[in-house]
């Protein structure tokens, strides 16, 4: 099934890419011979604010930067087929909670299959941020991901550009200053990561529609800049039984009822930022 819908999503792109060439009257081939001033550079990136759309139990919003390298700029300039990678390394301010039916059915199918008194402390430090016990709490989230991304037309109809990523998230509890059960380098932080998150995104550049970005610099004019604004659309699956935390997994934690209604987290979000593509 994914890989019929892998064939689907190559059908769809190939098709808009042939269309918008056609309606220069020439293939997507040929457009992609004919050299140009405004030629992609081998490396663009950004920066972007991306916003829960949908309220899940564990948060992804934040500010994140982003930096590819064009391994299509080595026979082409006029598109964009490269390796992204994406890194938010400052947490937020704001902390957060999981929702009161996440929190009521954590502590009722609460039982932790450990078998050291470390593990048991490791266990109670996650049930007390999840239920917010003496200002034990989550805040902010990090992440890192790479993957591959795709633009036909960079510059141009949009500027839509495709991506799919893996990485790592990690959400912060406070309260945890120097805490003999975990190892956290003297931070006031513990950190709860997962170490294969996909996800998928797609940007477009709103006011390049009925314009392209002329030059190849970025220079202060506001026309220019206003052509490098992105929206993006986001999706982010995460599974939380795989959740790590000093050794010790949620699966451990909780009874398999517990993941079976809350372990996948399809988190959507929308971004507003600047895209040097």
């Amino acid at each position: 099934m994914n890989r019929i819908l892998q064939l689907k999503i190559i059908l769809i792109i190939t098709v808009f890419c042939n269309n918008i060439a056609v309606a220069q009257k020439q293939s997507y081939l040929e457009f992609l011979k004919v050299d140009t001033s405004a030629a992609n550079s081998y490396f663009y990136g950004g920066t972007h604010y991306v916003q829960s759309l949908i309220q899940t139990d564990f948060r992804s919003n934040g500010i994140y930067g982003q930096i590819g390298f064009n391994l299509a700029r080595l026979f082409s300039k006029k598109m964009i087929l490269g390796v992204t990678v994406d890194f938010k390394g400052w947490k937020g301010f704001n902390a957060w909670k999981p929702s009161d039916a996440f929190r009521d059915d954590f502590n009722a199918a609460y039982l932790p299959n450990v078998t050291t008194p470390e593990d048991l402390a490791k266990a109670e430090m996650i049930k007390n941020a999840i239920n917010n016990v003496e200002n034990k709490n989550f805040q902010g989230n990090y992440f890192g991901r790479i993957g591959v991304s795709f633009s036909p037309f960079p510059r141009s109809f949009g500027g839509f550009m495709i991506e799919f990523k893996r990485g790592y998230c990690s959400f912060p509890i406070y309260g945890y200053f120097d805490n003999p059960n975990i190892d956290n380098a003297d931070s006031d932080f513990a950190f709860f990561d997962f170490w294969k998150v996909n996800s998928g995104s797609i940007y477009f550049k709103p006011f390049t529609f009925r314009s392209s970005c002329k030059t190849q610099s970025f220079t202060s004019s506001r026309q220019d800049w206003k052509n490098y604004i992105t929206i993006g659309f986001h999706y982010e699956r995460l599974d939380l039984s795989e959740g790590e935390f000093y050794g010790i997994n949620l699966q451990d934690v909780v009874k398999d009822e517990f993941l079976k209604n809350h372990g996948i987290q399809n988190r959507f979000g929308i971004s507003l930022g600047i895209g040097l593509y």
